[in-house]
């Protein structure tokens, strides 16, 4: 299978991350001044996987997201006709607000074929997701942000 220029980039990123060790598709983005679904594109169609470690990318807020082309659906809270998101309460204190954030970001428990392979891999390599598919980093020392070599 024939690869672009671009996704040579992308591969050629990835195989910089160490083992045991996760980056962002906004980290790729930001290295190679493109856009992160531009990335998620390159990752989605990588025929070389798992060589090429595409597994080792993860959202920026570390949530496990998906693998091989399979994705993972957030849930997100009701929308009015309007489009904005319905409240519980009327409140305007910053905590209200911090309550609106978090359960706009709550997400489903990663599922499916592919995301079960993906998270395998990743704990085979000593990375660690709890059961909402977000990354646990206690260490501060999983999340990869390069420095990365052009």
């Amino acid at each position: 299978m024939a690869v672009t220029e671009f996704q040579e980039r992308v591969y050629a990123l990835l195989n910089q991350i160490p083992k045991g060790r996760v980056t962002t598709y906004g980290s790729l983005a930001r290295a190679l001044n493109t856009s992160p679904r531009a990335i998620g594109n390159a990752l989605r169609n990588n025929p070389f996987a798992p060589e090429v470690p595409c597994h080792r990318c993860v959202n920026t807020s570390g949530y496990v997201n998906g693998y091989h082309g399979e994705v993972i659906k957030k849930t997100t809270p009701k929308r009015s006709q309007d489009g904005a998101p319905q409240r519980k309460s009327r409140q305007s204190t910053t905590r209200g607000k911090k309550r609106q954030i978090e359960e706009r970001v709550k997400t489903s428990p990663p599922s499916g074929i592919n995301v079960t392979m993906k998270l395998q891999m990743l704990k085979e390599e000593g990375v660690e997701f709890d059961e909402r598919g977000m990354l646990i980093d206690n260490s501060g020392k999983i999340l990869w942000d390069g420095p990365w070599k052009m």
